[in-house]
């Protein structure tokens, strides 16, 4: 039970608790539940970010009972089964079974009523009891693990329609089969995973206990709920059993008798009431949960504030008196979401978390960790990577513990690894530091501190196991050559586009930059750049010329916006307010300029030059601090594996630098012109103004490279970029972009119809999303994370 909130002016409401495995419970279970919520005046909606929820389609005042409903299951807790009825949870004088001896009934009709459950459970009862207990305190609970046991064996038994409403509430987990497996070894599940290893063990002793009654059976043909897991489970049974606790720890409530609360002191028992599961959760919640014991347990909710129409009804789902950095990790433990009501939303602003009042709850005498961690962490969706950035550049300096500067120092450099490669694979390196850390942190942290940093630690593990399952599912869907596909409509000649996270940048040929979000279609901001539109200069697509103003490069690295012009001006922004930091005239006037960022540095190139600004910790403006002149026009940059600079030349060369600008390597590549370079680790891929399309290795020292295949497009190579799946994409001036195997150079699929100045290409760090421009006045946008792209992909 985590809390009680008792509703001014309604003292005979019963008191709404979170639930998670080990709370309370009810008794029996139904065969035939519907959902009709018209006649309360209420309906179901989905809300993005909420799931479904409940919606007044009326006004509704405090004391109004707006919904009730009964128990689908339900069961008495162990620590009330010698007070409570089995049946309808009353404290009454009872009847206990000799079969058992565990569970007893009031009257004559509460046997009769629960007769079919406890036929199932009798003889299972004294097993399933002691496998239990032997799983250790922790998981037994005071006896609590025994009656989620025996909500799970009468929900299966009851065998629910997929579509019945019992199926279809919420479950943390559902659809998610490989969070689900990596969450079997991981100590957030060991007690619903000892549960359902008990009860399993426990029906090969009593059958009866999860098989249905043959008359109750549904037909033969019907499709059954939970369904089968898919293959690749080691423990199938285990995942159905766990996949149902997890749906039971989310959406089962605590019973209590209003009769008898005074005295009671504890729920009697616990049950899942499908429709009253739909009230989603506030910290300043308008409802509450109240229930009515009988042969089935009713619950009702209750107004405690003034609804209006298409206002949604809400309830605590814990203790609303404690802080929020309390009240968030509690939900987010035992309901899995992070809860983003108004009032946490408030209450979780810097000037609350470092209000003198919050800070003298902190158990930490320092409190450094613990504050810098919970400012991140609010300010950023409880990100633990951010947390940890933070947390790190307050505590590292005063850190005394070895192991504390130690673990901040292996994160520190995982992230820049992180940062230089933005490679799947690195990420999730860098999120196995950040659980490394955190646990060391928790090593030397009061117990009250290190329940929030095992908060983040258990949401980096999450993180990492939907990493994992994202990228099988690109990787699927790139060698299946799948893709969901979305447009992008711009009133210009779109010229240049790049991404980072969710962020899309357009870079156009007249009006500057703007930024998207993915998915939506207007633009949150512009970034306009100089120059006059009307001016042309020489270009390398068949029209032959651009305006000056056309955006040729783009390169954002989170915090600033930099974009290089076709008359080679130079443009950085303030990437959020969009306030402008720099404008450079051209180094060489009239060509292209090509922008990177790269571990904080701007590298420009443009003509035959390359220039680097640094961002002055003193003046807080980006200063040049290094120029060099090549031997040719400089045509693409790229950043190298090790952090430096891949630079193509018009005269076929491909130049290696590092961050000073000195020349490292140089490779003839191309006979003309390099128009893309793209690195991987052991090598690169470049494209030519000639139409080929080039992988290379590096044969190590001074031996030069090595030639993996050769392909090629019809016109000027304009992008190449890696997807998932061991594909690389590239796009060129014939209007093609096409998909290679990166191991053999065999072509997988080719996205035909853009035209023919295809401006550029580029994927998410993951490869989930790939966005081209060029057709139309249009951005395109072919997203491959889906798990069921259907009728609307393209192949």
């Amino acid at each position: 039970v985590v809390g009680w909130l008792w509703p001014v002016g309604h003292p005979e409401v019963a008191p709404q608790t979170g639930c998670s495995i080990g709370g309370g419970g009810g008794g029996g279970s139904s065969s035939s539940h519907t959902m009709d919520l018209s006649k309360f005046g209420i309906e179901v909606r989905s809300a993005e970010g909420r799931g479904r929820c409940l919606i007044a389609r009326r006004r509704f005042q405090p004391g109004d009972v707006v919904l009730t409903c009964p128990a689908f299951v339900s069961c008495v807790r162990q620590a009330y089964a010698s007070k409570c009825c089995a049946r309808c949870l009353r404290q009454r004088p009872l009847e206990i079974c000799k079969g058992c001896g565990l569970f007893g009934f009031c009257s004559p009709e509460c046997r009769q009523a629960g007769a079919e459950d406890h036929a199932a459970e009798c003889g299972a009862l004294p097993k399933l009891a002691s496998l239990l207990r032997a799983a250790g305190g922790e998981v037994w609970h005071d006896g609590d693990a025994l009656h989620n046991a025996l909500l799970l064996a009468r929900v299966l038994r009851a065998k629910p329609r997929p579509d019945d409403p019992i199926a279809k509430l919420a479950s943390p987990l559902a659809g998610r089969p490989l969070v689900l497996r990596t969450f079997l070894v991981q100590p957030r599940l060991a007690i619903p995973v000892a549960i359902a290893r008990a009860v399993l063990a426990a029906a090969e002793h009593w059958p009866a206990l999860l098989a249905t009654p043959a008359r109750a059976r549904p037909p033969r043909d019907r499709q059954e709920w939970p369904p089968e897991p898919p293959p690749g489970s080691r423990e199938p049974q285990v995942e159905v059993l766990v996949g149902v606790l997890l749906q039971q720890q989310v959406n089962a409530c605590c019973i209590f008798d209003p009769e008898v609360r005074e005295t009671m002191g504890a729920p009697p028992g616990e049950g899942v009431f499908p429709e009253g599961a739909l009230t989603n959760h506030s910290c300043s919640p308008n409802c509450q949960f109240m229930y009515r014991l009988g042969a089935t347990p009713l619950q009702y909710v209750l107004c405690v504030a003034e609804v209006a129409t298409g206002e949604e009804l809400t309830v605590s789902y814990g203790d609303v008196t404690r802080p929020v950095w309390e009240r968030r990790p509690r939900i987010e433990s035992s309901h899995w979401f992070r809860c983003s009501c108004a009032r946490c939303e408030r209450e979780v602003k810097r000037q609350g978390l470092l209000d003198p009042s919050s800070l003298s709850r902190v158990a930490d005498v320092r409190g450094r960790v613990l504050r810098s961690a919970l400012s991140a962490a609010a300010s950023h969706g409880g990100d633990p990577c951010t947390a940890l950035e933070v947390a790190g550049a307050a505590f590292a300096p005063a850190a005394d513990d070895r192991r504390v500067a130690a673990a901040f120092r292996e994160f520190q450099e995982a992230k820049a690894a992180a940062s230089k490669a933005g490679e799947v694979g690195v990420q999730s390196d860098y999120l196995r530091a950040a659980c490394r850390t955190l646990r060391s942190l928790e090593s030397v942290m009061h117990p009250d501190d290190s329940a929030l940093l095992a908060e983040l630690r258990s949401r980096a593990n999450l993180l990492k196991a939907e990493e994992e399952e994202q990228a099988e599912e690109v990787a699927f869907n790139w060698q299946e050559g799948r893709a969901m596909v979305a447009s992008l409509a711009v009133d210009d000649w779109v010229r240049r586009v790049t991404i980072l996270g969710d962020d899309l940048f357009v870079g156009t040929a007249s009006s500057g930059v703007r930024r998207y979000r993915v998915g939506e279609q207007s633009a949150r901001q512009r970034y306009e750049v100089g120059g006059d539109p009307m001016q042309a200069v020489v270009a390398d697509h068949p029209a032959g010329s651009d305006p000056e103003t056309s955006v040729t490069s783009l390169s954002f690295d989170g915090r600033w916006l930099a974009a290089g012009l076709a008359g080679g001006r130079l443009h950085i922004w303030a990437a959020e307010g969009g306030e402008p930091v720099l404008e450079e005239a051209p180094a060489d006037p009239g060509f292209n300029c090509f922008v990177l960022f790269v571990d904080g540095h701007l590298f420009a190139a443009g003509g035959k030059s390359i220039r680097r600004w640094t961002l002055s910790k003193d003046t807080g403006k980006f200063e040049r601090d290094a120029s060099t002149k090549l031997s040719s026009r400089v045509h693409s940059i790229s950043q190298s594996s090790a952090g430096g600079l891949l630079v193509g030349l018009g005269d076929g060369t491909l130049e290696v630098r590092c961050q000073e600008l000195k020349l490292v390597q140089d490779f003839n590549v191309h006979n003309g012109p390099v128009s893309v370079v793209a690195a991987y680790d052991r090598g690169f891929v470049t494209g030519a103004a000639s139409g080929q399309l080039v992988r290379w290795n590096l044969r190590g020292g001074d031996e030069g490279l090595e030639e993996v295949w050769r392909k090629s497009h019809s016109g000027r190579i304009v992008g190449a970029a890696f997807g998932g799946g061991d594909t690389l994409i590239s796009g060129a001036l014939d209007g093609t972009v096409r998909a290679w195997d990166f191991a053999t150079g065999e072509s997988k699929f080719n996205i035909p119809g853009h035209k023919a100045w295809l401006g550029s290409i580029c994927t998410q760090a993951n490869g989930g999303l790939l966005v081209t421009d060029g057709r139309d006045n249009a951005v395109y946008m072919y997203d491959f994370r889906g798990s069921n792209i259907g009728a609307e992909e393209e192949e």
